[in-house]
């Protein structure tokens, strides 16, 4: 909430969309893991539930992971960039 809060008060558009995006990736991974594990809380769900539809879930959460994890990187990058310059 206060990386969110800082990206709209801090001077300079690049760094407002920089910190945006690490916002939103850090975001996106809490979110991501907690229905991750509210996901493995319905075992007895799970035990009648086809191998099919659970991987599929599970591919599903791991990619939208995998798509958190490559936001966050990128704005780590761009912020390595301006402290270099």
């Amino acid at each position: 909430v206060n990386l969110m809060f800082y990206s709209k008060h801090v001077p300079g558009i690049i760094f407002q969309r920089l910190f945006r995006n690490l916002a939103r990736g850090f975001g996106l991974i809490i979110v991501l893991a907690i229905s991750l594990q509210i996901v493995g809380q319905f075992s007895e769900f799970w035990a009648s539930t086809g191998l099919k539809s659970i991987l599929l879930i599970i591919t599903v959460i791991f990619l939208a992971l995998l798509v958190a994890y490559l936001q966050l990187g990128a704005a780590a990058q761009k912020l390595d960039k301006l402290e270099t310059v």
